[in-house]
């Protein structure tokens, strides 16, 4: 369903007509410098207009605009055509495009509540009303400050080189090492500068203490990149401090072979265990995903790409084990296949929220460790 933004057109009264004295030629001066601040465009301007990006058709005609404003009702991105040039509309957005020499250019994106959510400005100048008029597009602000360095107990960029270690840029320098004769972990681009690479036998793991990475009590979270370089084959273990044995269960994020959804484990007792499913699947092995987990105190809960999360009751605390912590296995066993990027772990952090979590993914295109506040 298209849906125009209509205009109107002012014109203005005879009684300020140039004709008369040079007192009146003032205020008419003055009437009309008021009103170019004050008139919509005119007429024969090239107008913005507003569409459903999620029309069924695929395909929609600008009717000449320059500027042309998508909302995207759907949970998920639409890709279509627009005046013959195939674009992507983010899930549950507004996206502004802009035509430049024929061609559409995403030029900033909003939420539903019109705020700001693109790290890229507009350059129309405008402020347009949309949807059932209650709402106003506003020029782009700065992100507002985060508290993503609050907790934060490592971080790990995975920017090194391929059969290095992993860094841990965080506070604790708590750095890992690749496991012994298990093959190499290469490095290939990420999503900021590189990121590594798991052939599926090999993982990285923190050896010098087995009692790091356990929260406790404390509330625990998770994020990170993951591209799937195989789907359905197997279980495939993304991060852990688990192990099957009972007895040295504590938690662990992995991708289920049957449903591809990403899945999170937290024991209390090193046992049993409390489970949560992402919303969405892996649809492919050529898809960054964006994967959020942890406990909170009462839930257990996981986010895939900024979306809601996902929760279970978990009362807590967490089991302590005896399990190392890896990145890219279970304990040595059930590698994944595929590569990780920006992992970040917080340990007594009272909540990551889903705001949070949203800023994190950043639609899209994450958000450095040098963004945390």
């Amino acid at each position: 369903m298209y849906h125009p933004i209509q205009f109107k057109t002012t014109t203005l009264p005879i009684k300020y007509s140039t004709g008369r004295s040079p007192l009146r030629r003032g205020f008419f001066l003055i009437s009309l410098a008021l009103t170019c601040f004050v008139l919509p465009p005119p007429a024969q301007a090239q107008l913005p207009n507003i569409f459903a990006a999620d029309n069924p058709s695929g395909w929609l005609n600008s009717g000449g605009a320059n500027i042309a404003y998508l909302q995207n009702t759907t949970g998920s991105d639409v890709t279509l055509t627009l005046d013959g040039n195939t674009i992507t509309t983010k899930a549950n957005r507004l996206n502004i495009f802009h035509k430049s020499s024929g061609t559409w250019v995403r030029k900033i994106i909003l939420n539903l509540q019109s705020q700001p959510i693109s790290t890229i400005q507009t350059t129309s100048t405008a402020l347009q009303r949309w949807g059932n008029g209650s709402h106003r597009l506003r020029r782009h602000r700065p992100r507002r400050r985060n508290t993503l360095l609050t907790g934060l107990y490592a971080y790990y960029k995975l920017d090194e080189a391929s059969g290095a270690g992993a860094l841990d840029a965080g506070p604790g320098a708590r750095n890992l090492i690749q496991c012994n004769g298990c093959g190499t972990i290469g490095s290939v681009p990420g999503i900021f500068n590189m990121a590594r690479s798991f052939p599926g036998t090999a993982e990285f793991v923190r050896n010098t203490s087995r009692s790091d990475f356990s929260p406790g009590s404390n509330h625990f979270f998770v994020s990170f990149w993951a591209k799937a370089g195989s789907l359905g084959q197997r279980e495939m273990e993304m991060v852990s401090k688990f192990t099957s044995e009972f007895g040295n269960r504590e938690w662990i994020v992995f991708l289920d072979p049957n449903t591809r959804k990403a899945v999170f484990f937290a024991s209390s007792a090193g046992a049993t265990v409390a489970s949560v499913s992402s919303s969405v699947p892996f649809a492919n092995t050529t898809t960054w995903y964006f994967i959020a987990a942890g406990w909170d105190g009462t839930r257990v809960k996981i986010s895939i790409n900024g979306g809601p999360y996902v929760t279970a009751s978990f009362p807590g605390p967490i089991f302590k084990g005896a399990a190392a912590f890896t990145i890219g296995s279970e304990n040595g066993t059930l590698p994944w296949i595929g590569q990780i990027d920006e992992m970040a772990i917080w340990i007594g952090r009272n909540d990551l929220t889903i705001s949070d979590v949203q800023q994190l993914y950043n639609n899209g295109a994450g958000l450095p460790l040098s963004s945390f506040h």
